[in-house]
């Protein structure tokens, strides 16, 4: 679960109004593409809930680009371009992106995830995303 600092920054920021309840969010994304091609995914966010993305893993048979963003921003999160998965290794092999200041999703927010293969051949995949889900208190 995210610290309780940040949870309270949220609280004092005017863009979650008092949130009662902390839950891990742990939504899983994943897709089979052919080889060199390109596939879209998305993953809508609950009614009444808020997300706090602190952390997305990534997994896959093969190399891959990506590029997620949300329906409710013109702007990708990371780059307006596909990004190429490799640049997030880990020391460990994982691949890992940490974010310092957390993604905040409203209610019926849909994250949307394009990803392009680079192998050649069919390849999975997966994005996990990490982090708090607040409910509003109405």
């Amino acid at each position: 679960m995210l610290n309780q600092n940040i949870i309270n920054e949220v609280k004092h920021s005017n863009r979650i109004e008092y949130p009662h309840k902390e839950a891990l969010v742990e939504a899983v994304v994943s897709d089979s593409i052919a080889g060199s091609a390109t596939g879209i995914k998305t993953k809508t966010i609950d009614s009444g809930e808020y997300w706090l993305i602190s952390k997305i893993k990534l997994a896959s048979t093969g190399a891959f680009d990506f590029l997620i963003k949300d329906n409710r921003s013109s702007k990708s999160w990371f780059s307006n371009a596909e990004i190429d998965r490799d640049l997030f290794k880990k020391n460990t092999g994982a691949y890992e992106i940490d974010l310092p200041i957390p993604i905040v999703l409203k209610p019926e927010t849909k994250i949307i995830i394009e990803m392009t293969d680079k192998s050649g051949s069919p390849n999975v995949c997966q994005f996990l995303f990490l982090g708090a889900k607040l409910t509003k208190n109405i």
